[in-house]
């Protein structure tokens, strides 16, 4: 199974959000990046917070509010439960879930591209299981 790196970025002081970006495991894909977008980290708090970092597996289905994206297998987020990568451009697009766009704008608390970029990604993915591994800034 592939491993992404989802590295976030360091703090920002007024807490707008959580960006980062995706690191593909594949050699093909080496200047391809995808920006991410979460809540700011707080306390694992359901529908406020980003999760926190860590390992995870990840799998496409189909969201009844979503559409097609990427899941988290609940039990490994529990107690929070129906955390996605889905499209959106700005925090308030998500409640605890990881948006996915082609870059950030606006100080990097928003992504664009976000249709794009799921495309994109669930395409070089293969829409196969993987393994998401969330680092924080200073890991």
């Amino acid at each position: 199974m592939s491993v992404v790196i989802l590295q976030r970025m360091p703090e920002y002081p007024d807490q707008r959000g959580t960006p980062g970006e995706l690191i593909l495991p594949f050699p093909r894909c080496r200047d391809m990046e995808f920006a991410t977008l979460e809540q700011p980290w707080k306390d694992n708090r359901l529908n406020e917070s980003c999760i926190p970092a860590g390992e995870y597996n990840l799998h496409w289905a189909e969201s009844p509010s979503k559409g097609w994206c990427w899941h988290f297998d609940n039990d490994e987020t529990e107690p929070r439960t129906h955390i996605l990568i889905h499209l959106g451009n700005w925090v308030r697009d998500t409640k605890g879930c990881v948006l996915l766009g082609k870059w950030h704008t606006d100080r990097h608390f928003k992504v664009e591209q976000s249709a794009a970029a799921m495309r994109e990604f669930s395409a070089l993915m293969r829409r196969e299981n993987f393994v998401l591994k969330i680092k924080d800034a200073a890991t």
